[in-house]
């Protein structure tokens, strides 16, 4: 009996010692983690700068680093000219009903890295910061009025840091409090709460293992998700009647009932009639109604936050050359994306059949101001006294112009003297619809036994999409080569 007892005793503690092997292992095996998860807690610029910092320093300098500066230490941070003290602003302090001139002293914070204007923060009391309603402009060199309120009232809420501004320009934030950890938009604002990604890297150590390098990598975003940007670089609404998302993490969902909702695309106060933005930081707005979102091309496609170089906007390249990098006639090595047009080839005039030589657009061409992509695809328009390239990559036609006086249309801008805006539309109608006639009578005529090279010189002038008026002359003589080929009879010009 006893002897049955034992193998019984024995049995089960065999099992006991089993699962909890299974479970020790099951503990070991790599997990994904998210930088969105609610466990995780905002760390800060320091912490983040002990691992990264190279790259702490270089966005130490850049226009995100710098959207909320502290001057009370350092007021040469303060653009604004106070030596011409006949062009100082008077302003209506708390302290006195009557009106003095703005001091440097008055100024506790610069709001804005000045690209265009630099506007200031006044301290009321504490953790109380209201707008000053005066803006330098950095464009001009000269004061303007910073105006939110009808009721020029600069004390009023319309005016409140921190209701209304400081999430964009603050990092850490608590949306509770109104409160934040660190000035400017830092490492976690576009990475996520950064807690556990430096718990595993400090436990990991010097040399991580691959696996402690993935996971480490796992619990951080790498924050090239176009929702990243947009959570400040749009105009919108939180359930709460913020104008930024109050739940959002990098790494979450940007657009929802719960988190945030962006102004309607019909909306005269924020779009103008020709569907561009008529208000600031609505980027992610144009964005999202762009061909670009629908191919996945984000932000960080063309821009990288980190870059040390001197193109503007943090291009990753030249404007020109970064455009070209996607649209061009070159296959993609990944079927499964979206092929961006073939529009610099016939835009420049590049051969690619041999049976037609290329020919050089006339914009290509030019000497004086000659146009290129983002004159005519990213023109600047008037958001709030400034312009400001669109993103919305439609370029503006004459048609659609004519009824918003505040926009020229993108062949006005530059051919003003030539012809009305009315001439230039029915010119533009007449050459896509040429175009199109004769690009469909050809589609009619393909067959098995049509040759290699009018498939592709047909196929380059149709993904083009401009349907002649990126290059006419091009357009015209690769289709005059093409009917000749299928002895068909060529349309009168």
């Amino acid at each position: 009996m006893k002897k049955q007892y034992l193998k019984t005793f024995l049995s089960f503690f065999g099992c006991v010692f089993i699962m909890l092997g299974i479970i020790m292992l099951a503990d070991t095996s790599p997990t994904p983690t998210f930088a969105q998860d609610d466990e995780r807690e905002y760390k800060g610029l320091r912490a983040c700068s002990e691992c990264h910092s190279n790259i702490a320093r270089t966005h130490a300098n850049t226009a995100h680093s710098r959207t909320l500066q502290d001057v009370g230490r350092n007021k040469d941070l303060i653009l604004a000219n106070f030596n011409d003290s006949a062009n100082i602003p008077y302003i209506v302090f708390p302290d006195n009903p009557e009106p003095r001139r703005l001091t440097p002293d008055d100024i506790k914070y610069t709001l804005g890295a000045g690209n265009y204007v630099q506007r200031y923060l006044y301290e009321v009391g504490r953790n109380d910061l209201q707008l000053l309603p005066v803006e330098w402009n950095t464009v001009t060199n000269s004061w303007g009025t910073f105006s939110l309120d009808e009721t020029g009232d600069w004390l009023s809420d319309a005016y409140d840091f921190g209701a209304n501004c400081a999430y964009c320009h603050t990092s850490g934030f608590d949306t509770d409090r109104l409160r934040w950890q660190d000035n400017g938009v830092q490492c976690e604002s576009c990475h996520g709460l950064g807690s556990e990604h430096i718990r595993l890297a400090d436990r990991a150590g010097r040399n991580p293992s691959d696996r402690e390098l993935t996971r480490i990598k796992e619990a951080i975003h790498f924050g090239t998700d176009a929702q990243v940007c947009g959570q400040c670089h749009s105009q919108g609404e939180s359930p709460e009647n913020h104008p930024f998302p109050i739940n959002y993490t990098a790494g979450n969902t940007l657009i929802s009932e719960e988190t945030f909702s962006l102004v309607a695309n019909d909306d005269s106060a924020y779009w103008w009639g020709t569907n561009n933005a008529k208000r600031t930081n609505m980027q992610y707005n144009e964005w999202a109604i762009s061909g670009h979102a629908e191919a996945n091309v984000t932000c960080a496609t063309c821009h990288y936050p980190h870059t040390d170089s001197e193109q503007p906007h943090l291009l990753t390249q030249a404007p020109y050359s970064l455009c070209a990098s996607c649209h061009n006639n070159t296959p993609l090595e990944d079927e499964t994306l979206v092929k961006a047009p073939p529009n610099i080839e016939m835009y420049e005039g590049i051969t690619v059949v041999n049976e037609v030589v290329g020919i050089p657009s006339a914009h290509f061409s030019a000497t004086n101001n000659a146009p290129d992509c983002l004159t005519c695809h990213m023109p600047d328009m008037p958001v709030e006294g400034f312009t400001r390239p669109s993103h919305t990559f439609e370029v503006i036609m004459p048609e659609v112009a004519l009824n918003v006086p505040e926009i020229t249309d993108g062949c006005t801008q530059c051919h003003q003297e030539q012809a009305s805006s009315e001439a230039i539309q029915i010119l533009m109608n007449d050459i896509q619809a040429h175009t199109q006639a004769r690009l469909d009578a050809i589609g009619a005529q393909i067959n098995n036994t049509t040759p290699a090279w009018v498939i592709t010189a047909l196929d380059f002038v149709t993904n083009d999409g401009s349907l002649g008026v990126h290059n006419y002359t091009y357009t015209d003589a690769l289709l005059d080569a093409i009917e000749t080929a299928l002895g068909m009879s060529q349309p009168q010009s």
